[in-house]
């Protein structure tokens, strides 16, 4: 028999306690697969905010490089606001990140001749190669002559730069040194006795770190003056690098600019400007803008006086005067402004009238572009100091200066093969009439000749810089400048040209430009431009085409442009004249006092009133003055510009 004391366990009890030990096991399994399962989601969550907060930050950062390529765009856009010829941006080289930081200075220092080069030591320079003269020195301590690391001094500059070296003439300059830089030939000359001549050497730097040796670093020996840095900035449109700031004045990043300048006979700058940041240089945003100046031919007709259009006159492009505009005309497609709000008409007598008015009945089907009135006047005045630079221009080895003839003046003709004839004109043209009867029977009191009749009778080529004036090549940088009157005509293909006639002194001398037979372009894309630029007027003269064509640009800076007044004295049956002068309108062909249609492909600024035909009927009876529009930044070489530069063109790349 068993032990009375021990009861036995039931089949039951040990069936209840298996269940529960069970139970206890899937509970945990479910608590593990759901912990596990928990921290699954939360990790996944967890990699999801992750995520999301890298691609915000990634678009937040992406905003920014986009504001940082604005920033250097808004930058040169004002800096060619102050400085319209820069494309350099200012020559400025800027150092920062200097180490050691007791080289850091409190202020650039540009030194010259009598200037102490070291900050801790009194020796000063006494000669410098002139390409040293006056610029940036990074001036170091005589303390560290005895310096050996091949990396002692660094620091990084916003521009490709040369990087001069004056080594110290006793000792054998460091590997560093004579491995990478050029001996230039030149010397330093300072009060250190022993060290002077410092020798000069030379290496070119690309924008971004500057690293240079110790002064007996690897390779030197016997030197006992510490080398100077003089710093040059490379010519050339870039890159140039600036620092951005936040709001805290912190550097976050920068952006670095390349700057194209304007082509021959365009204003148009191309800026590009590459925004990065410091902790991610390697992201960038480039952004390509456009700018350019309006040329002084912006306008079709510009005027600083009164101006009438009359009829038989349809103007394509804008049209301004400094004082009133009446406009009979066919039509005026583009917008017609004035600087004034009303004014006497001179053509008209009766109360004053606004300054752009027509006395057609219907104004809506005269100014199809609109007119506005008052708005700025346009300074006519400014041209005498283009004039000044033109004749510079024109006398460097790429222009053709043209001192005064001693003649009438000369003929220009040009050609399509890039080349022109060039005469010196000795006699003009005569015509005359009599105002009573036939020339054989005309008495000595009734001849008479027309005035300003502007047509050459007799020219001759001459010699040019050792050659002959004929067949010579039109000028590298297209300016032609000549101090006398000047006669042109002829057709370019593929070139641009600006011809000058002014006479000393420029401010107040008289020189005129006539247009007698047709000046035309060979292609009308704007690859083909001429500007004429006279200091009186821009003329046609007596014996000019009855059809006349003429592709210009076209200034007339104290004068007109225009035809002169040749008038008819031939109305009389009784009156004759043997050479056509007074030929009435109706004869075949009429004479030369009518004529029938001039075509202008190109834009006037006159300073005086202008026209081509009169009120009496003679001159041209069709007049159709065609603007182009490729004037307006692609003007003539040197052509005189207006206003400030204006953005043309944004774009991300």
């Amino acid at each position: 028999m068993g032990d009375p004391k021990t009861k036995p366990t039931s089949s039951y009890a040990q069936g209840c306690s298996q269940r529960r030990s069970n139970q206890r096991g899937v509970e945990l399994i479910v608590i593990i697969v759901f912990t596990a399962v928990l921290l699954a989601v939360f990790t996944a969550a967890l990699g999801l905010i992750d995520s999301e907060r890298r691609l915000t930050k990634r678009a937040a950062d992406r905003e920014i490089l986009l504001q940082i390529a604005e920033a250097g765009i808004n930058y040169y856009r004002w800096h060619l606001a102050h400085d319209p010829l820069d494309y350099q941006d200012g020559n400025e080289i800027i150092v920062s990140n200097i180490a050691p930081a007791a080289y850091i200075p409190d202020d650039p220092d540009y030194l010259n001749p009598g200037d102490q080069y070291y900050s801790d030591q009194g020796f000063t320079l006494s000669t410098l190669p002139a390409s040293l003269e006056a610029k940036l020195w990074l001036k170091t301590d005589q303390a560290d002559a005895a310096n050996t690391s091949d990396a002692f001094l660094s620091f990084e500059v916003n521009r490709a730069t040369y990087v001069y070296i004056g080594y110290d003439q006793r000792g054998t300059p460091p590997a560093w040194l004579t491995g990478s830089f050029i001996n230039t030939g030149e010397t330093i000359e300072t009060s250190d006795a022993g060290a002077s001549p410092l020798t000069l050497w030379r290496r070119q730097f690309p924008a971004g770190v500057v690293s240079l040796g110790g002064n007996l670093a690897s390779g030197a020996s016997g030197a006992l003056s510490m080398y100077t840095v003089t710093l040059v900035a490379v010519p050339g449109n870039g890159p140039f690098i600036h620092e951005y700031k936040n709001f805290s004045g912190d550097v976050i990043g920068r952006y670095s600019l390349i700057v194209t300048p304007p082509a021959l006979g365009s204003t148009i700058t191309t800026v590009s400007a590459s925004g990065y940041l410091i902790a991610e240089p390697n992201r960038k945003r480039t952004i390509i803008a456009r700018f350019g100046i309006p040329s002084f031919s912006q306008y079709a007709v510009v005027a600083d006086d009164v101006m009438r259009f009359g009829s038989g006159t349809e103007i394509f492009g804008a049209i301004h005067s400094n004082y009133g505009i009446r406009f009979d005309g066919t039509a005026a497609h583009g917008l017609v402004t004035s600087a004034c709000t009303t004014y006497d008409d001179p053509d008209h007598s009766g109360p004053n009238e606004d300054c752009v008015h027509t006395h057609r009945p219907d104004p809506n089907a005269v100014f199809l572009g609109g007119r506005q009135f008052p708005v700025a006047p346009v300074d006519f005045n400014g041209i005498t100091a283009d004039l000044a630079t033109l004749k510079s221009q024109a006398q460097a080895p790429t222009g053709i200066y043209l001192s005064p003839s001693g003649q009438q003046g000369y003929h220009l003709v040009l050609k399509t093969n890039g080349r022109m004839d060039m005469y010196q004109v000795n006699s003009q043209a005569v015509c005359q009439y009599c105002r009573t009867g036939p020339w054989n029977t005309c008495s000595a009191g009734q001849k008479r000749s027309y005035n300003d009749i502007w047509s050459i009778n007799a020219q001759s080529p001459f010699t040019y810089n050792g050659s002959s004036s004929l067949d010579y090549p039109l000028p590298a940088n297209g300016i032609i400048f000549a101090e006398d009157d000047v006669w042109v005509d002829g057709t370019i293909d593929d070139a641009k040209i600006t011809i000058v006639a002014a006479r000393e002194p420029l401010a107040s001398g008289e020189a005129t430009i006539v247009i007698n037979n047709d000046l035309s372009f060979t292609n009308y894309d704007g690859r083909d431009t001429i500007g004429l630029i006279a200091q009186k007027d821009i003329s046609v003269g007596f014996y000019s085409d009855n059809d006349l064509r003429i592709d210009a640009a076209v200034i007339a800076q104290t004068g007109r442009a225009g035809r002169y007044h040749y008038t008819d004295y031939n109305y009389n049956a009784n009156r004759y004249n043997p050479y056509g002068c007074g030929s009435r309108l109706s004869a075949s062909p009429p004479g030369y006092v009518y004529r029938s249609t001039l075509t202008l492909n190109g834009a006037i600024a006159t300073n005086q009133r202008y026209g081509f035909a009169w009120t009496d009927g003679t001159g041209y009876q069709t007049r159709n003055l065609m603007f182009d529009d490729n004037l307006i930044y692609g003007p003539p070489p040197s052509f005189p510009t207006t206003g400030e530069y204006a953005m043309i063109s944004w774009e991300e790349i």
